[in-house]
């Protein structure tokens, strides 16, 4: 991690919150000591950083997080500015005090987010746990979507990082990997719906049997990870307990059907997915995890 500098773009930097694939986050405050998380990307391409744009000013839902301001700055090229929020990436280990029904409310919020940013002709093009925070307020959850946009995919010899594969590989369809780990150019791979839903699914799957569905237990590489994606075939396994009743198998069919290989054969919007996972919800009792 590079010395953490004083000022970016006109604001004061307080300290690193932490990096990942595109780029590193600051805690910052403006002149009026407004707390902002200043998000650093150095994509190749400006017509990312107009999509980008695009998607902050057209999309518009209380379940995604959006940029105070999208500027360019000479050492960090683009920056992404945001209100800071005192929030954790969701997880089973944050989420397991919750009833089960409740966790699909939460993964419901996000899939609606999701279908808004669809209905408007975007794509988010990375969901994965680490861009769903979670705020908890009054002992409630409020998921809430981050790197709208952002969606920056880099060269193979980028990718080609263990720690990457780890954070990223598991949750990209395998058309979209496949295409992108083809190319030996920078340039990006286009978000698709029904890359989002293959991605959701890998989220939903990964939030209740608390690892990643796609991420191999021994070798950690591009050809291990795809064929888990073309073989392995995943099922959450929940029993009811006196608060609410789950449809489990509703739940995994839309797993199975969202997780195939074939993205034809999934879904065939985000809207889809919603009334699915609506149609599993039955508020009489909850579920507990086998």
């Amino acid at each position: 991690m590079s010395k953490i500098p004083s000022r970016i773009a006109g604001y004061t930097v307080l300290r690193s919150l932490g990096s990942g694939v595109t780029g590193e986050v600051f805690l910052g405050h403006d002149a009026k000591e407004v707390r902002v998380a200043i998000k650093t990307c150095s994509p190749k391409i400006s017509k990312k950083l107009d999509w980008a744009e695009r998607c902050n000013d057209e999309v518009t839902h209380k379940n995604l997080i959006k940029y105070r301001e999208i500027k360019f700055d000479s050492r960090y090229k683009y920056l992404f500015i945001s209100d800071y929020l005192e929030v954790s990436a969701i997880s089973w280990d944050l989420l397991k005090p919750v009833p089960y029904g409740d966790m699909i409310e939460v993964l419901l919020k996000v899939a609606k987010a999701l279908e808004a940013m669809h209905k408007a002709g975007m794509h988010h093009g990375n969901v994965k746990p680490s861009n769903v925070l979670l705020r908890r307020r009054k002992g409630v959850f409020l998921p809430l979507l981050s790197d709208v946009g952002v969606a920056y995919l880099y060269d193979e010899k980028k990718f080609a990082d263990e720690a990457v594969i780890r954070a990223v590989y598991p949750y990209l369809a395998p058309e979209i990997l496949a295409q992108f780990h083809g190319r030996g150019e920078p340039e990006p791979v286009p978000p698709t719906a029904r890359g989002d839903i293959y991605s959701f699914a890998a989220m939903v799957v990964e939030t209740f049997c608390r690892r990643s569905p796609f991420l191999p237990r021994d070798e950690i590489s591009f050809d291990g990870i795809m064929q888990l994606k073309k073989q392995q075939k995943y099922r959450i396994i929940i029993k009811n307990d006196p608060t609410t009743v789950l449809d489990i198998r509703r739940l995994n069919d839309l797993v199975r059907k969202s997780l195939d290989p074939e993205p034809t054969r999934r879904p065939s919007s985000m809207s889809s997915v919603v009334q699915e996972l609506e149609a599993c919800m039955d508020k009489g009792r909850a579920p507990a995890l086998a």
